[in-house]
């Protein structure tokens, strides 16, 4: 199970702002449909799919993790975006080789995840210095870099907090990052224990100072 995201941060991380979600893109198959269209991203030949607006052959490349749980999730997108005529294939690739493609950029659209606690985690996406390391997309802006920079250097929490959150709206704008989910994390704790906590980024088990109520 999971939730559905609409912007970078996921509400485990501070800086997360709910009262964006209603100003991002949500799933509109028909306004994707519009857009294509606009756009000249039509079915030129009549096979039910989508071509390039001078009427080539049109393929997107979508890299995946081959382990079943990736290739199960690849395969509902690839559906979806079938579904509205764009031709999608895809790519399995070992989780490692996949994120090491994406260092090269040689790549299209991947699938990936992560868990962080604190949204300086947005500079590590998107840092132009890191392009061919942690920014996979290969995405910055002068507009976006400066915003980071402020966010990263701002001790005063009311103001880092309005930035970050001018750092979520412009990515939901320009889109270099597609947002799909927050998953559920299932953890299973005998009830005699006491004083456990879960890890707000990656939802494993915190038992330092956990102990068992001994009668």
């Amino acid at each position: 199970q999971a939730v559905p995201l609409y912007q970078p941060l996921p509400p485990t991380i501070w800086g997360h702002n709910p009262d964006i979600d209603a100003g991002a893109p949500h799933y509109d198959p028909e306004a994707a449909i519009a857009i294509l269209d606009e756009l000249g991203y039509v079915d030129a030949d009549g096979d039910g799919v989508r071509d390039l607006p001078d009427g080539s052959p049109w393929v997107v490349p979508f890299t995946v993790g081959q382990e079943d749980e990736w290739r199960r999730q690849g395969e509902v997108l690839a559906a979806q975006w079938s579904d509205i005529g764009i031709p999608v294939e895809i790519e399995l690739m070992e989780f490692g080789s996949m994120l090491e493609l994406t260092t090269t950029g040689n790549h299209d659209v991947f699938l990936s995840l992560y868990g962080y606690s604190d949204p300086l985690i947005l500079t590590y996406f998107f840092d132009p210095d890191r392009k061919g390391g942690s920014n996979r997309a290969w995405y910055s802006t002068d507009e976006l870099t400066e915003l980071l920079l402020a966010a990263d250097s701002d001790m005063n929490q009311e103001t880092r907090y309005q930035t970050i959150t001018e750092i979520s709206e412009y990515l939901i704008e320009e889109s270099p990052w597609v947002f799909l989910l927050v998953p559920n994390t299932l953890s299973g704790v005998r009830s005699e224990l006491e004083n456990w906590r879960i890890h707000p980024a990656d939802g494993s088990l915190l038992y330092w100072n956990s102990y068992f109520e001994v009668e």
